[in-house]
């Protein structure tokens, strides 16, 4: 169908807004990264000069969407809307009351696009450390998308967005982030430590926010640290717990919870761009990454391996490589868009920042070191021990 419109001289665009609504409703828990990673492949299809390049970008994007939407059944959304009032849709959407924020959500689109409720959005994703840093990451490709493909896909794809919201796992109420709530309750944006990168590498999640705490009277530097940080973690992720079959659960670590920190701190610093008074929520949300990450890296890692001459033909040669990525997954496609969109977008931002070797390295390691997509042993292993300790 894609290359039938394209040979008929129309916009491949018009597919996929015709998909969104086919598929918005059949995804249970709400938006995935079916949605998420959309906008990003039309960024590569923009740059293509291959029309062959253009049409496989697209064709992930409508590829994905099936997927994750494949014999699902309709999800309907509750009918009707009310007139827009922010405070409401966030309590809305901590109360879990879908109903609620999607009449909410329909107000603020019927008064003024998605513009209107874009904050609101915003304030609900980082209202919690939750969700491994995907809602802020939805949030922010959804307004992204909403900008490519214009106000028809701003209700679909937004009503699956307010759904993965309402879903959404918060992890900051689970004793590993306990330390996350007093941290937020006592920044004052008036700290004076200089932050450093070093302080964040290895330290645990309540040292981690303590020290974030500290600069808060510098947000730009304090978020060069944590960006720096988190690019010398993947860089130095030890890659044994990534495959060791004998080990506990709890030591599950592998590359995706290195570079959600990456991708967070992306999708978050231009949320704070907009809303600058998201700036705490957004820097404690990365320092939780860093402490969860910490216990997981080998400072005797040999990262030079994974060294860049020149960090700006390397990205964009990632960029144009992304499409012919070999992966079967779509899942996985979308993690490697992601990482290459996001580091792409931060070093566009601040080209000259002292951390753009250690991102694009991080990256060129996120790349192209070989990992296993399933560990047989490591699921044998680890079943066996829960049902022991039952």
């Amino acid at each position: 169908m894609r290359t039938r419109i394209e040979a008929a001289g129309g916009e491949l665009a018009e597919a996929v807004r015709a998909a969104i609504g086919w598929t918005h409703d059949r995804f249970e828990w709400g938006m995935t990264h079916a949605y998420a990673a959309l906008p990003d492949w039309l960024s590569i299809a923009d740059a293509a000069t291959d029309p062959d390049d253009r049409l496989a970008a697209h064709a992930e994007i409508l590829g994905h969407m099936v997927w994750d939407s494949l014999r699902e059944d309709r999800y309907p959304f509750a009918d009707g809307r009310e007139p827009w009032d922010e405070d409401r849709f966030v309590a809305a959407i901590e109360a879990e009351d879908e109903v609620t924020a999607v009449r909410l959500f329909r107000g603020g689109l019927s008064a003024d696009g998605f513009a209107a409720v874009d904050r609101g959005l915003c304030r609900a994703a980082l209202a919690h450390y939750q969700d491994f840093g995907h809602s802020v990451i939805y949030v922010e490709k959804t307004r992204e998308a909403v900008d490519r493909l214009g106000a028809a896909v701003a209700e679909p794809i937004g009503l699956a967005l307010v759904r993965a919201l309402i879903t959404a796992r918060r992890e900051d109420l689970i004793p590993e982030f306990k330390a996350y709530r007093p941290a937020r309750e006592v920044w004052t944006g008036r700290g004076r430590v200089v932050p450093k990168p070093a302080d964040f590498c290895r330290a645990s999640v309540s040292k981690c926010l303590d020290h974030a705490v500290a600069a808060s009277g510098q947000p730009d530097r304090l978020y060069d640290a944590l960006l720096e940080a988190a690019a010398w973690q993947l860089l130095h992720a030890d890659p044994a717990y990534a495959t060791r079959a004998r080990q506990p659960v709890s030591q599950n670590a592998g590359r995706l919870d290195f570079s959600h920190a990456i991708t967070f701190a992306n999708a978050g610093r231009r949320i704070a761009g907009r809303h600058p008074e998201l700036w705490p929520d957004v820097l404690l949300q990365i320092a939780c990454f860093l402490g969860r990450n910490a216990g997981f890296v080998d400072p005797a890692y040999p990262a030079d391996r994974w060294r860049i001459a020149d960090e700006r033909a390397f990205l964009a040669e990632a960029a144009a490589a992304i499409v012919d990525h070999g992966n079967p997954e779509y899942i996985v496609s979308a993690h490697l868009l992601k990482m290459t969109c996001a580091v792409r977008e931060e070093v566009a931002a601040n080209p000259n920042a002292c951390w753009v070797p250690a991102l694009t390295a991080a990256l060129n390691r996120f790349l192209n070191e070989p990992f296993k997509r399933k560990l047989t042993r490591r699921t044998a292993y680890q079943a066996r021990q829960t049902v022991e300790g039952e």
